[in-house]
Order: structure tokens, then C-alpha cells, then sequence
């Protein structure tokens, strides 16, 4: 078995690197469901990102995004994607109480 050429290594350390951003996105999404909606500031502390090198967390909150395990609010604010409503959904909503009226409507057809 023998040498390994330097495309080859090029793979292997690329795949490495892709691996290791995957886990750091899904910790920061795994930070979010535990804490709810962060700063920036402090997502970067409660995942830990002071100890990843430079550039690293941004990557990371970036394939996040775009990966849709989290979303940006905007202002700084990040969210858990489960603690965000989806615009695309609408939610029914019901009465709780008969005497409530609809808007418009007369005692009458009551």
C-alpha cells in the first residue's frame, strides 16, 4: 500500500474540513432548541466558537441558514427554525365563547 498522492490528501482533508462545519452548524442549531432565540454574542459563547478558529463561526451560522437549521430574524437575533411561525402556514384559530359575535353579524341571525 503506499503513497498517497496529493490530490488524494487534498479529498480527504476537504472532506475533514466539510465534516467538521457540518457538526459546528448543527451544534449552533442544537443551541438554538435549547435556548431560544440568541444574540449572535451569545450563540458564539454557548456553542463554544471562541475555541474554533478564525472565520469558523460564521461559516458555520451561514450553511446553518442556509440549510434551514436556523433562521436569521434579523438586528442580530437568531431563532431555532421550530420557534419561528412559518408565514406559509396559516393557524385557525376558533371561538372560545358561544356569546361571541363575528364582525358584522346581527343579534338577529343569532
Amino acid at each position: 500500500m503506499g503513497e498517497v498522492s496529493a490530490g488524494t490528501q487534498w479529498v480527504m482533508t476537504h472532506a475533514r474540513r466539510a465534516a467538521i462545519l457540518d457538526a459546528e452548524a448543527r451544534r449552533l442549531a442544537r443551541v438554538l432548541a435549547r435556548f431560544g432565540v440568541l444574540t449572535r454574542q451569545q450563540l458564539a459563547e454557548l456553542s463554544g466558537a471562541r475555541l474554533w478558529t478564525r472565520g469558523r463561526f460564521s461559516r458555520a451560522l451561514e450553511l446553518a441558514e442556509k440549510r434551514g437549521l436556523i433562521r436569521h430574524l434579523g438586528c442580530g437575533f437568531y431563532a431555532p427554525v421550530s420557534a419561528v411561525p412559518d408565514p406559509d402556514v396559516r393557524v385557525r384559530r376558533t371561538r372560545r365563547h358561544r356569546d361571541v359575535r363575528p364582525r358584522g353579524a346581527s343579534a338577529a341571525r343569532l
